[in-house]
């Protein structure tokens, strides 16, 4: 795996967006990358785990974070290995071959070129995937393409076993479960946006992915911050809406609002503060801070987040 670091607009050794950071893990592995900028290149993530004196899954956590905050960008690469490494593997645990071979069925092949058997191995070692897991996510893939005419291929797996982070059997069903889920809101979120039939854009796929996805978010809470984007934003082409879209459900996320009786509720405890707020001011007691409600900072933070957005402070 390979990694490069986005700086923004802002000249810095370490990113300035670090700061919204969480996961400890994630700002000890940033560092790490940007003290020494060589690493980004090594697709050895066991060395990456060794320095930090984490696990390779944690390594991929915090890794996966810096990438969600759009910190990094992944580069999935696996470890080249030569025919007499793969059967030294092969030897060392039986189990490999009888994996390979009922892949080798899933793909409609009779073998796996030594590239192609490296990135199952890789998914093994690297990622610590299970040998179920690994055919279960063969088996969804080999249906979803067959349906477009397709087969699968170790490399198109690869690339989304690197992007996912599945370990288990349980953890790929619960994939199929979120993707299965976003495959059905996609066709409301693109009549929605006045998309139509085109194919999305990267952009947009990655945005309807993640609010579904990443947050958790359905349709209705979607639905209700692009009705605030429209009301906010003044250019509402769909660039802009979706930048401010990220910003209110990524505030609401942090915020804990997961449902739409929680923004009624918050709005209602936003009025009655402000109430609050006017009442101690005629009586004279009214301070320097401010009651505002966690639903006015979020929005608060959504606007000048796609205020910073459209000046050029902050990357989209």
């Amino acid at each position: 795996m390979k990694f490069e670091i986005n700086y923004g607009s802002r000249a810095a050794a370490i990113p300035y967006s670090a700061l919204e950071l969480e996961n400890v893990n994630s700002i000890r592995l940033l560092i790490l990358l940007c003290s020494e900028p060589s690493l980004c290149e090594s697709s050895d993530l066991s060395y990456l785990a060794s320095k930090l004196g984490l696990s390779v899954g944690e390594v991929i956590d915090a890794a996966e974070e810096l990438a969600v905050k759009k910190i990094i960008r992944e580069e999935y690469e696996t470890k080249m290995l030569s025919g007499s490494q793969i059967e030294q593997i092969v030897e060392a645990d039986p189990s490999v071959k009888g994996l390979m071979d009922e892949l080798c069925n899933i793909c409609g092949t009779m073998q796996f070129s030594n590239t192609e058997r490296s990135k199952i191995i890789a998914m093994i070692k690297e990622l610590g995937m299970d040998q179920e897991a690994i055919v279960l996510l063969f088996s969804h893939y080999s249906d979803v393409l067959a349906e477009a005419g397709k087969r699968v291929t170790p490399s198109y797996i690869s690339k989304i076993a690197f992007r996912i982070h599945v370990k288990t059997p349980e953890d790929v069903k619960n994939y199929i479960e979120k993707e299965k889920a976003l495959n059905g809101l996609t066709p409301k979120l693109k009549t929605l946006f006045g998309i139509g039939q085109r194919t999305l854009t990267k952009s947009e796929n990655e945005a309807f992915t993640s609010w579904n996805s990443d947050l958790g978010y359905g349709y209705d809470m979607i639905k209700e911050a692009y009705d605030i984007a429209c009301d906010n934003v003044s250019n509402t082409n769909i660039k802009n809406i979706i930048a401010y879209m990220n910003s209110v459900l990524e505030s609401w996320s942090k915020s804990g609002v997961k449902t739409v009786d929680d923004i009624k509720a918050l709005d209602k405890q936003h009025k009655e503060n402000k109430q609050y707020d006017t009442k101690k001011k005629d009586n004279g007691l009214y301070h320097s801070y401010d009651t505002d409600s966690i639903f006015e900072e979020a929005l608060k933070r959504s606007y000048e987040e796609f205020e910073d957005i459209k000046s050029g402070k902050k990357d989209n």
